[in-house]
């Protein structure tokens, strides 16, 4: 790295240049080095590098520097990211990389999504774009329609591949690298090469050079409670005084994460969160936000960020979730200054004591019930009472029906119109009316609409119009006048 200081080593189009420029990105890190180095040498890669790292910038600066070519001006990339989030953190750093480049350098981005617009990403796949990011689930889909054609297809970038396994697309992965060309660049960036994931790597490359880059150790643990929520809250206040810096909290429900992000603020501690409710632009917005400091605290749930890169976190707070989720362990762990603050009742080791504690509690429970059931069978205990049968609910007795009996509706038919449910007063069963009396119930209420009684008990009804306002008597012949002088 000491050699390297700027950029400018390699054949990076000058548009991508001057954006790095403009954002302050001047010296490569690590793993940007070696990306570039091999990349650009012709050679398929696989990278262990964790989120953080600079991984995405290092392999996005590659593929616009080989797209750039002579030889490759009718080929096109592809990079299958996890999911959404991540998916459209790569998006935007290309967007951002080739946004002074002309021609079809707009990447394409198509995911999973509830905002996501199908139509529009099935009309910018037919323009052909010059980078598609994608997640496996909806480029399979768009390659299944006829909408993605990926012949051109000449450099495949795999991003978090070891997460892709562990959500379980491999089969969608199988079905996009049968519409591949056999011939093609592969980069394959991973956390680790453990199980499904070693054999993949191996199967989708040739003569791959392996690179690693940016894994340290997690986060060192400086606090712990075991108490209960109003502890724990305690507890952080404290935390969040004695650690300045930008802190990222994670809750177990989204209720939680909202409740506990309003009580942060109430606190006096600038406070946001990001949950499932929230829609994609507004978690990239408030995370954008917490890059600039606009806040120092953010509340989230089990959500995956992805390749965020976050220079400004500090501290990673574990308010009730079983464990970090791991894509925020990687992104801090390349950190010195990182510190972890962590619940103990959260550890594997705690969850196992608690297990133990549960099970000798249990036995010690059936314990004592077996000693008491002997002490009764010996007569040292009395017996357990047992327990009363509940007597049967008697039997609804319909009470007769009154004939010839005169309400304040009038009779129908000689029967009287029930104005409520008949009730028997020793039962207090309430009997719906039969279906006659009802029927002579809705009968009376249509006449009664049709035409309403004008005695006391429905009012007066004047259909008169009543003409309240009173014209002048001009005299001269109006509309409808008869020209005497009385107007109408």
């Amino acid at each position: 790295m000491d050699a390297v200081t700027t950029f400018e080593t390699w054949s990076i189009p000058s548009p991508v240049r001057d954006s790095l420029s403009k954002q302050g990105i001047v010296t490569p890190t690590q793993i940007q080095q070696l990306t570039l180095d091999h990349s650009l040498a012709g050679s398929d890669l696989i990278g262990l590098a964790s989120s953080g790292t600079g991984k995405t910038l290092g392999y996005s600066l590659s593929l616009i520097s080989l797209l750039d070519k002579n030889e490759n001006k009718d080929k096109s990339g592809l990079i299958i990211a996890p999911c959404e989030e991540t998916a459209t953190q790569v998006h935007n750093v290309i967007k951002k990389l080739t946004s002074k480049m002309t021609g079809r350098w707009k990447p394409v981005l198509a995911i999973d999504s509830e905002m996501a617009d199908i139509g529009l990403q099935e009309s910018n796949l037919r323009k052909r774009p010059r980078i598609i990011v994608a997640t496996p689930k909806r480029l399979e889909a768009h390659i299944n329609s006829g909408i993605a054609k990926l012949e051109n297809v000449k450099f495949l970038v795999m991003e978090d591949t070891d997460r892709i396994y562990d959500l379980g697309l491999s089969d969608s992965i199988d079905s996009i690298v049968q519409a591949l060309p056999t011939e093609r660049q592969t980069m394959i960036f991973t956390s680790n090469l453990e199980n499904d994931v070693n054999d993949i790597s191996k199967k989708l490359t040739i003569d791959a050079k392996t690179i690693e880059a940016g894994n340290q150790p997690i986060p060192e643990v400086v606090a712990t409670t075991e108490k209960e929520e109003p502890g724990r809250f305690d507890a952080l206040l404290k935390g969040l005084e004695a650690h300045t810096g930008t802190t990222i909290v994670f809750c177990r429900t989204k209720f939680r994460a909202r409740r506990l992000a309003q009580r942060l603020f109430k606190a006096g501690h600038p406070t946001d969160c990001i949950h499932s409710d929230r829609s994609q632009n507004q978690k990239n917005n408030t995370i954008k936000a917490l890059g600039e400091g606009q806040f120092r605290v953010l509340v989230a749930t089990d959500i995956a960020i992805g390749s965020v890169e976050l220079e400004s976190i500090t501290h990673l707070v574990n308010f009730d979730v079983q464990e970090f989720p791991r894509e925020y362990l990687e992104l801090v762990s390349n950190k010195d200054d990182v510190l972890a603050w962590v619940n103990p009742e959260t550890s594997e080791q705690w969850i196992a004591l608690q297990k133990v504690i549960a099970v000798a509690a249990a036995e010690r429970v059936a314990e004592i019930q077996k000693q008491k059931a002997i002490a009764r069978e010996n007569g040292e205990l009395p017996q357990r009472p047992k327990p009363k049968k509940k007597q049967a609910r008697p039997q609804a007795k319909h009470k007769p029906r009154q004939q010839n009996v005169q309400t304040q509706s009038g009779e129908v038919n000689g029967n009287a119109m029930p104005a409520a449910y008949d009730e028997d007063e020793d039962s207090q069963i309430f009997f719906q009316p039969s279906v006659e009396e009802q029927l002579n119930q809705l009968d009376t209420i249509i006449k009664q609409k049709v035409r309403p009684k004008t005695n006391a008990a429905y009012g007066n009804v004047n259909h008169k119009r009543t003409n309240h306002k009173k014209r002048p008597n001009t005299g001269s012949r109006g509309p409808r006048g008869n020209g005497n002088g009385n107007g109408y």
